[in-house]
């Protein structure tokens, strides 16, 4: 399938941030095995959990995006607000892609009451020139992931790292994930991994062999372009605003 070929070898520990996004965590979905799934369940797909916030511009039913991430009904207008101010200043990109994680954590205290996972997503540095490259020749728009994978910046530090989530880039970045897929039991039968105990890939070597078994056509998976993305949690509230 488009975008999905054999990745280099994760043989670079440097890793360079691609995003900072609120996730907020939920139950494991209905009819998903818990040898594979955990709970409380993360996955950097929103067609399985809330992302965001995103730009009030970008998609239709900000107000209930904006819900399903925790905010109550009397604080959307504000939360659009402060959303369109951190648009204005740089600090989020299209179209849920913040520059720090700081901006995520403001928001998250700010407006839920019940906090959003703050997460990092980091590509290995020795994988971006070939997804730009993949990037720019299938999909050709501009998106929050390209700009920050541009700038080869570290992770803000603060973090703790889950492991690495195989996701589909397509219009608009980050889109289906492995497990929108149901893919973990078939992976865990060809090559022995399984999920950790966040529901990710353990270490950079098992997320290159789960990359070169989902390279392979005869594998069912949505479109995009596929990398193994690295996945860091910001437990404090203050991850810091550089």
């Amino acid at each position: 399938m488009t975008g999905v070929v054999p990745p280099a070898p994760f043989d670079e520990p440097d890793v360079f941030a691609a995003a900072y996004l609120g996730v907020r965590p939920g139950p494991r979905p209905e009819g998903m095995d818990d040898r594979y799934i955990r709970e409380p369940f993360l996955d950097l797909s929103q067609c399985l959990v809330p992302v965001g916030p995103r730009a009030t511009w970008a998609g239709s039913d900000i107000d209930k995006d904006l819900f399903t991430l925790g905010v109550p009904a009397g604080a959307v207008n504000a939360a659009k607000a402060w959303i369109d101010d951190a648009d204005q200043r740089g600090g989020l990109l299209f179209p849920n892609v913040f520059r720090r994680p700081y901006f995520v954590a403001d928001f998250s205290d700010r407006f839920v009451s019940v906090g959003l996972a703050v997460l990092g997503v980091a590509l290995a540095a020795n994988q971006v020139d070939r997804f730009l490259e993949e990037q720019h020749g299938e999909i050709g728009q501009e998106d929050g992931i390209v700009t920050m994978l541009r700038e080869r910046a570290p992770l803000t530090h603060g973090y703790r790292a889950l492991g690495y989530e195989p996701v589909a880039v397509q219009h608009g970045g980050l889109s289906c994930s492995w497990t929108c897929n149901s893919l973990q039991e078939e992976v865990a039968a060809a090559t022995g991994i399984v999920p950790n105990e966040h529901g990710f890939i353990e270490t950079a070597q098992q997320a290159d062999a789960v990359m070169t078994y989902l390279a392979d056509p005869a594998v069912a998976k949505e479109e995009g372009i596929w990398r193994a993305w690295l996945i860091v949690r910001y437990d404090g509230q203050n991850p810091g605003p550089s």
